[in-house]
């Protein structure tokens, strides 16, 4: 994620915890979502997991009617307003971002 967001003039919410060390997301744009917090204006989900067990955030998007864009590691089926990418695949990661905005 943070490849493919490298140069893009975009913010990433993010819903929980998604730092491995301190200084993770430096020189990006980012913020954690506040608890309970209901963004009003999204351009997408986004969820380029290696291993994903419990898609709930992804299948609300879906059913709000955002773009998801995952992996397929997800375990979700193809299905309309859903891009899946394979893990690792930064290009096409930042692909699927451009044109989701």
């Amino acid at each position: 994620m943070r490849e493919a967001m490298a140069g893009l003039e975009i913010e990433l919410l993010i819903e929980r915890s998604a730092e491995e060390e301190p200084g993770f997301w430096s020189g990006l744009k980012v913020r954690r979502a506040g608890s309970g917090e209901q963004p009003i204006e999204l351009a997408g989900v986004v969820l380029p997991a290696l291993l994903e067990h419990r898609p709930h955030t992804l299948l609300r998007a879906l059913a709000a009617g955002l773009p998801v864009i995952a992996t397929t590691a997800c375990g979700l089926p193809p299905q309309p307003g859903l891009t899946l990418i394979e893990a690792g695949d930064v290009n096409g990661l930042r692909s699927a971002m451009l044109a989701a905005i």
